[in-house]
């Protein structure tokens, strides 16, 4: 299931950037953010170069805001302790038998929370984060693709977030870089609208990719 998760994330993330009306440009400012960081760093084998891709980080997360893997998250049973007040006057206990859920895809969504949702925004969490030359940087925290909160649930919230999350965000940046950096990816034809079965939502089912390797002189390991 763990594997299975790194590559669900790492074909959306694929998907999403080159299905981007503004891949071209996306594309460009990542290839342009690896080769940066893999210079300084002697290559992306290790994590503190991993951690520097703050804009490929960016593209990540939002990919993984987009297309969750279920339509609801973090399955909990009431089984003891006091009623809980969920308001409106209205309160779940243990002799109740209910089972509380997280509605994720619409908190995904929310266009309370995010501008325009149903759009990727590849460089949506790292863009405040961008200075010029006279510029001041933001004090502001960086959301990272690890970072839970409660607008950001595909790894769960709390203390039973998922602790295997340090270690899906390192394979699928490095992946997505390695990608980037070797292979031109052209989309012939786009994933479609998603469909869900009962709470899974299903992979991409006609998705077609042209990739071509770049020349030899390209590669980056």
């Amino acid at each position: 299931m763990f594997v299975f998760a790194i590559g669900w994330v790492f074909v959306h993330v694929v998907l999403d950037i080159h299905c981007s009306p503004s891949s071209n440009e996306i594309v460009s400012t990542l290839i342009a953010e690896c080769q940066k960081v893999s210079a300084q760093y002697q290559g992306l084998s290790s994590k503190e170069a991993i951690d520097k891709l703050y804009c490929l980080d960016s593209a990540v997360r939002e990919s993984m805001r987009l297309n969750d893997v279920m339509v609801h998250l973090l399955p909990l049973d009431i089984i003891s302790g006091q009623p809980i007040n969920i308001g409106e006057g209205i309160q779940i206990s243990a002799e109740s038998g209910l089972r509380t859920v997280f509605p994720a895809q619409m908190v995904h969504h929310d266009r309370d929370i995010y501008q325009n949702p149903e759009r990727f925004d590849a460089f949506r969490f790292s863009r405040e984060h961008e200075t010029s030359s006279n510029e001041q940087p933001t004090t502001g925290k960086r959301e990272l693709v690890t970072t839970v909160s409660t607008s950001f649930l595909p790894f769960g919230y709390g203390r039973h977030a998922c602790p295997g999350r340090w270690f899906v965000a390192y394979m699928v940046k490095q992946a997505t870089a390695y990608a980037l950096l070797n292979y031109d990816v052209e989309v012939i034809k786009s994933p479609g609208k998603r469909a869900s079965l009962l709470n899974f939502m299903l992979p991409p089912q006609k998705a077609e990719l042209h990739v071509t390797r770049w020349q030899q002189e390209n590669f980056q390991d």
